[in-house]
């Protein structure tokens, strides 16, 4: 049996942004050259797939050169690539606002502090109170109190030995998101930091889990859907959709691509499977979002142009564990069915933003703390949200499991 989601996203809901993609584009571009792109492109071509990826180039990154854009169409693909670049670029710039101080100082002076003990992306004991190092204060969504943060776990500065970071924290791009808005900006950063701790969670399943949480897709979910299967069934390839199972019961879902045949039998032992990640309050939406993002990883393999590619992409298939594929057997129904389905869409973004934090706050998550990035001056917002206790995947040595992600591991031991 087939998961059933709510049928078709209507597409006056398609749009999280408050303006078109060519209108935000055509404002961003005047400001590529202080952003450092030199670039932006299509590549859909590449692929015979034909889903349509962009990329944009910034030679002189100080963490990635290029960044990938996706989606249904070819303008909304360019101003995914073009806005990734320039929250990239902005976040990359250490601002004159950070206070250089220690955990100490702060302490002492009574300053709210962020609960690193309950933050995935970073080892606190690595982390002495004493040091001094850069802080910047985020506002907390719920209550609106500030709150002192370390720039490490908000810049994206990926140099060796940065000013202003410290080597307890993984420096990554999690949580960090553009918009024509701050709600819109804070929205798709809280559908992002949901995503990674429903793919993290996804990690400690056991195969049998991961084969029953598998279903396909009908088409009906989202106007776009039935395009992009078309797209995807005339390519020859297969796709797998995975339920990623949360508590915050937000629909996420991982998309897998491979080839349905292989030229020679080594072909199906390359990296020829890509997947890709999407997360959103609307069950279709997530699913557009997962699928494009598959596309996008071939693009990036095909294309090479990546800093992060390395050669063990191209080798033997290690993006997931996942059971081989059984076409005719799909997540049985039940209580995750039902919480799939996508909820009433709220009217206006900041009611998004309010929806999602509820969620969050229902299942223990309080801390959600935001801090606005220096970007009006490109005619954008910029934001990064860390929130207490979502966990990120395991990756690097400094990350750490949650007290959330261990009762989540015992769970699936149990």
């Amino acid at each position: 049996m087939s998961q059933q989601y709510a049928v078709r996203s209507p597409s006056s809901l398609h749009n999280d942004r408050s303006c078109g993609a060519r209108q935000t584009l055509a404002r961003l571009r005047p400001h590529f050259h202080s952003l450092g792109i030199s670039r932006l492109g299509e590549l859909t071509g590449l692929d015979h797939l034909g889903i349509p990826v962009a990329l944009a180039v910034r030679p002189n990154s100080h963490s990635l050169s290029v960044s990938l854009g996706k989606g249904p169409d070819i303008d909304s693909a360019m101003i995914s690539a073009a806005m990734e670049a320039a929250e990239t670029a902005i976040a990359e710039r250490l601002p004159d606002t950070v206070v250089w101080t220690s955990f100490d100082s702060l302490n002492r002076s009574g300053q709210p502090i962020i609960d690193l003990a309950s933050i995935a992306r970073c080892h606190p004991h690595r982390f002495a109170a004493f040091e001094t190092t850069a802080w910047k204060q985020a506002r907390n969504l719920g209550t609106d109190d500030l709150t002192f943060v370390p720039w490490s776990l908000v810049g994206l500065d990926h140099r060796e030995s940065p000013t202003g970071y410290h080597d307890a924290f993984y420096v990554a791009s999690d949580g960090l998101a553009s918009g024509n808005t701050h709600d819109e900006a804070v929205f798709h950063a809280l559908c992002e930091l949901i995503e990674r701790d429903a793919l993290a969670n996804m990690q400690f399943l056991p195969k049998q889990n991961l084969r029953n949480s598998e279903f396909q897709p009908t088409g009906q979910e989202d106007v776009h859907l039935p395009a992009l299967l078309q797209l995807i069934e005339a390519a020859g390839l297969s796709l797998r959709m995975f339920h990623m199972h949360s508590d915050t019961e937000l629909p996420a879902f991982l998309a897998l691509l491979e080839p349905k045949h292989y030229r020679h039998e080594a072909a199906g032992q390359t990296g020829s499977k890509c997947g890709g990640c999407g997360c959103h309050p609307d069950a279709g939406r997530a699913m557009v979002k997962a699928i494009t993002e598959a596309a996008q990883a071939r693009l990036a393999l095909v294309a090479g142009a990546r800093d992060d590619i390395r050669a063990e992409h191209y080798e033997a298939e290690k993006l997931h564990d996942l059971p081989d594929s059984r076409p005719n057997s799909y997540a049985r129904p039940g209580r995750a069915q039902a919480s799939s389905r996508s909820p009433a869409e709220p009217a206006s973004m900041k009611q998004k933003v309010e929806d999602l934090t509820d969620r969050l706050n229902s299942v223990g998550i309080e801390q959600i703390l935001v801090v606005e990035l220096d970007a009006q001056e490109f005619g954008i917002h910029v934001v990064r949200v860390i929130a207490d206790e979502l966990q990120v995947p395991l990756q690097g040595n400094r990350v750490q499991i949650t007290q959330r992600g261990l009762r989540h591991m015992q769970g699936v031991a149990a």
